[in-house]
Order: C-alpha cells, then structure tokens, then sequence
C-alpha cells in the first residue's frame, strides 16, 4: 500500500477556516480549482497557519506540481535499479571526502526528514545486511493504537502481555499491524513481504560477574558478561556477552513467586576458532574452566550490577542435567588435550568446529596427552616377556640375581598416527620403562647353551611401569622391543 497524499481546500469550504472567502460560492468551493494536494503533514500546517501559507503560496504549489507531472508524460516510471545507477555513477566521480561522508549524510537526512513528520518520536535509520531499519523512540509518553489482523490478534496480545509482564519483545510480520496515532507510523506502513514489526522494552545496561573456584586448583576465577536488562511486572532478563561475544549468557529471576526463581542460559560461539593452532586459541582457558565448573555441578557466584550497584547477589548450581553444558564441556576436554598433544609433543592441529568424535576416540586421546605430560603410569604386572641376546655383556646370572631388580626399557622403532579432528598427528616413538622387576626365565634349558632365552619381568616391591614418548628419534639399527 502507498500513502499519497491528502486533499486540502486553497480556500476552506466552511466560515473559520482557513483563506475563507465568504463571496465565493459551493460550487467554487466543491471545484478541482479550489483544491491541492499535500502530504498528510502540510495539509494541517497549512490549515494551522493560513498567514504563512497565503492562497497565492498554495495555488504556486500546485502549478510546480502540475508542471513536473506534465514533463514527466511518456516517460518509464524510475526503477530501483536505475536510481542505483545514477548513485554509482555520483559517487563514482565525487571526491573521497564526499564519499566518505555520503551515507551517514543520508541516514542523518533521512532520520530528520521522519522526525519532522512527528517530533515526538527519535528516528535512527541503519542499513545491516541488505534490511533497511527504521529505530524510533518516544521522546515523551505518546498514546497510539493498534490495529491487527485478526488471525494474528490472539498471537499479538499474547506477545504484549510477555511484553508487560517480562520485558519480551513483540514481533510481527509487518502487514500484520498498523499502528494508528502518528503520521510517522503512517509514512511507514509496510507491506508484508518486505518488514517486520518489532517492539524492544527498555535496556538497561548491566554487567553480571560470574565467580568460582577452578575446577582442578581450587583457585577463584571470575567472569564479567556486558549487557542489557530487560524487565516487566513479573520478572527481569539480563542478556550479555564476555570473551569478545564467544560466550552469551541470559539469566531470568522472577519475583511472582516462581520456583526456582532463577534460570539461565549460556552458549558458545566458537566461530573465531576455526581453522586455528588449537594452541592460539583466544579466551580458551576461561571458556574452560566456567563449563567444567558447571558440568561438575560447583557453585556459581552470580552478581548483577546497574550503575554500579549491586541488585542481585545469589549462588546458582546447575542441579540438573543440561544436555548442551555437557555436550560443550566433553567437546571442551577433548579440545584440552588436543592442545597438550600439540604443545607437549610439537605438533599442530587446526580446530574444527562442531566436530564430532567417538568416546573410543576421545579415550585415545586422553590417554596420549597423559603420556605426553608424564602423567601415564602403573604399579599393576604388565606381564611384559622380552627374548634376550646373552653375550659378554649380559649373562644368565647376572639376569636372574634376585638381590638386584632391574630396569627395563621397550621403545618403539616408529610412532603411532592419531587421529584429532580429523587430521592425522604423527606420534614419537613409544618407550616403556619398567622399574624395579626381576627376570623369571621361561625358556628351556638347552636352549640356554644357544645364547638366546625368554625372559618374563615380575614385580618387585616399589614397581612402577612409566609410558613416555621419545623427544629424539632412534637411531637407525637399534632394534625394536622384544616385548608380547
């Protein structure tokens, strides 16, 4: 639908109007000649002020009018496209400080051009990923009403009464409401394929600290999300961001009497991960350490602050299973130990968002990352068996002497390959020490004389069986473990 206008008298039809002329008569009153056509605005001011916009003012109005419509007969009405044209080709040939200048002039035009049509309201105009945004606000309480298509009143009063009561925004496919009240709503009237109708409760900027105890050290660490409250009769939204909008946080308390009165939400946005050395990885830590605090079920201490008071001081814990704080945190687990993979053993690994990986996978993982700290070792019987080379330098008896353990290292000639995020990391060589055994010969004893015998290692006391991974390749020629 297009507004175009309204019909105004140059002369008005009744006494007191303005420009009455009391000689002329109906039909000159009634006549096209008495007539012109205004935007809604005009028609009143000139109605209001008929010493500034005389007849003779109005009657040259309308002979410009005239004149432009009658030039532009024959002509193909201006399409999009070709006022796009011509703007390129201005813009194309203006200096750079022009340029420079030219939309915020258009949008500081055009938002003073709309206040114009009621100066109640504030008018700020953006133009974000292809949607033209008309943002208005009262200056001062202004009533308006609304009309609704019926098929969507239920749904519109349902809305406004989350609006009243909770702060939630209304929002409507535009050819569903009119709001009536202002010229300015009126202008904007849009059609129901192009808009949509939105209205946003008051913000109040906000900040909500978040603190608790490392999960592994015990140590405090806290969290500040930046943000906006919205609120109504029955309850407040705080929504807000930390760690440069990665994480997004909405907490709800309710003061009607809900239990519990307070819930919230967290995501990650883990998009500025993509592609990175899992090592370089901005804000990882702290991401880390709020969901494994929250998949274990620890304290949170949560404090809201408006202008720097505090207005909410309360201890959350996430008591119930929460299917995404789990998820994120086991994928979280998975990305620390492909970091100690990568910074212990030099390797690097990109991160992939939403990757998904099997617990069998995850197990591999967890357990090379503890070999790659020093953190994998045993005091249970491996039931390690070598076959040994006797010589000059290693003879049966000092093999099988029981008031001497030994010390027994197996190495691997080539490392494994694992798999993280789905690119294959090549692994240093293994080496398996076993500390503090004795041998246990197996082998028959004419096979002794042969110089060859099969060794078991047992368990003595204070036995332990430390995995590593070699930082130097073997040198060629050294043989590989004996070990089954």
């Amino acid at each position: 639908m297009n507004n175009v206008g309204v019909a105004a008298h140059i002369h008005a039809a009744a006494p007191g109007g303005a420009r009455y002329l009391k000689e002329m008569t109906p039909e000159q009153r009634k006549d096209l000649a008495n007539g012109v056509w205004l935007c809604n605005i005009c028609s009143r001011d000139v109605d209001n002020d008929a010493k500034r916009y005389p007849a003779e003012l109005l009657r040259d109005w309308r002979q410009q009018a005239e004149e432009r419509a009658r030039s532009r007969l024959g002509q193909a009405p201006i399409e999009q496209r070709d006022v796009q044209d011509q703007m390129r080709m201005v813009f194309g040939s203006a200096p750079s400080s022009f340029q420079l200048a030219a939309v915020s002039n258009v949008h500081l035009s055009l938002a003073h051009s709309m206040e114009q049509m009621d100066p109640r309201f504030r008018v700020e105009t953006s133009y974000v990923s292809g949607k033209t945004i008309f943002d208005i606000r009262a200056k001062q309480p202004v009533p308006l009403a609304f009309r609704v298509v019926p098929h969507m009143a239920d749904e519109f009063r349902s809305q406004l009464t989350r609006l009243v009561n909770h702060g939630e925004p209304v929002s409507l496919d535009g050819g569903a409401a009119t709001v009536i009240g202002s010229p300015l709503f009126e202008h904007l009237t849009p059609s129901p394929e192009s808009a949509k109708f939105r209205i946003d409760p008051r913000c109040i900027p906000a900040v909500l600290k978040v603190t608790a105890n490392h999960p592994q050290t015990g140590e405090p660490f806290f969290e500040e999300f930046r943000g906006d409250v919205m609120g109504g009769s029955q309850s407040f939204t705080f929504k807000g961001q930390a760690c440069d909008g990665m994480l997004t946080i909405s907490l709800r308390h309710s003061f009607s009497g809900e239990e519990p009165p307070t819930s919230f939400s967290i995501e990650l946005d883990d998009a500025r991960w993509a592609q990175r050395d899992v090592n370089y990885l901005p804000h990882f830590e702290s991401i880390y350490q709020l969901f494994e605090t929250m998949s274990r079920g620890n304290d949170l201490d949560i404090r809201l602050l408006m202008d720097g008071l505090q207005v909410l001081h309360l201890k959350f814990t996430v008591t119930k299973r929460d299917d995404y704080i789990d998820g994120m945190s086991n994928a979280l687990r998975y990305l620390k130990r492909a970091r100690i993979v990568g910074s212990l053993l030099e390797r690097s690994v990109q991160y992939v968002v939403a990757y998904m990986f099997s617990a069998e996978e995850h197990l591999q993982l967890h357990e090379v990352a503890q070999i790659a700290e020093g953190l994998r070792s045993t005091s249970e019987d491996p039931k390690a068996v070598a076959t040994i080379v006797l010589g000059e330098d290693v003879t049966l008896s000092d093999l099988t002497d029981p008031s001497t353990p030994h010390l027994v290292k197996f190495l691997q000639n080539e490392g494994a390959v694992l798999d993280i995020y789905g690119q294959p990391i090549p692994l240093p060589p293994l080496e398996l020490a076993l500390d503090n055994v004795f041998a246990e010969v197996l082998s028959e004893q004419q096979e002794h004389t042969s110089g060859v015998v099969e060794i078991a290692w047992r368990p003595a006391k204070d036995f332990t069986c430390v995995y590593s991974y070699l930082k130097d390749p073997l040198p060629s020629g050294t043989p590989s473990d004996a070990g089954r």
